[in-house]
C-alpha cells in the first residue's frame, strides 16, 4: 500500500510532514507514560532516550511499551525527524521516502497492537491497586 501512487515533489513534502507529525504524535505519549512512571531522562540526546524507555521493561514498575519491531520502525521515522528539523533541504531523496513509508505503514500497524498489550497493562494496574484500598 503507498500513501500517494506518483509521488510528485510535493507529495514528497507531504509524505514527510506525516513522518514528523506521526512521530511527534507518538513522542508525547511516550513523554506522558515516562512522566507517570519514571523520572530520568538524559536531556543530551532525550529524544532517543526516551525511545529508548519504551523499549525497556522496569521490573515491578511498568512494562514495555514497544516490541522490538515497533521500536526498530520508530527509530527510523525518529532520525528522518531530526534530519529534516535540523538539516532542511529542497530536494527530497524518493528512494528514501520510500523507505521511510514502507517503516511508516508497518509501524501504524505495530503501533495499533503494542498500545492495545500496555492499555491491558494499565488497565490491570488499575484494578491491582484498587484492590489494595
Amino acid at each position: 500500500m503507498k500513501i500517494f501512487q506518483g509521488k510528485k515533489n510535493y507529495d514528497l513534502v507531504i509524505l514527510s510532514n506525516i513522518f514528523i507529525d506521526y512521530y511527534t504524535c507518538l513522542e508525547t505519549l511516550f513523554v506522558r507514560i515516562f512522566k507517570f512512571f519514571e523520572n530520568n531522562l538524559d536531556k543530551s540526546k532525550w529524544h532517543l532516550n526516551l525511545l529508548d524507555k519504551m523499549n525497556l521493561e522496569i521490573p515491578e514498575v511498568r512494562k514495555r511499551l514497544l516490541s522490538d519491531k515497533t521500536y526498530g520502525m520508530l527509530k527510523e521515522i525518529l532520525r528522518f525527524r531530526h534530519f529534516k528539523r535540523y538539516y532542511f533541504e529542497f530536494d527530497y531523496d524518493r528512494d528514501r521516502i520510500d523507505f521511510l513509508e514502507k517503516k511508516y505503514l508497518v509501524s501504524y500497524e505495530l503501533i495499533k497492537k503494542d498500545l492495545d498489550n500496555y492499555k491491558l497493562f494499565l488497565n490491570e494496574l488499575a484494578k491491582n491497586k484498587n484492590k489494595n484500598k
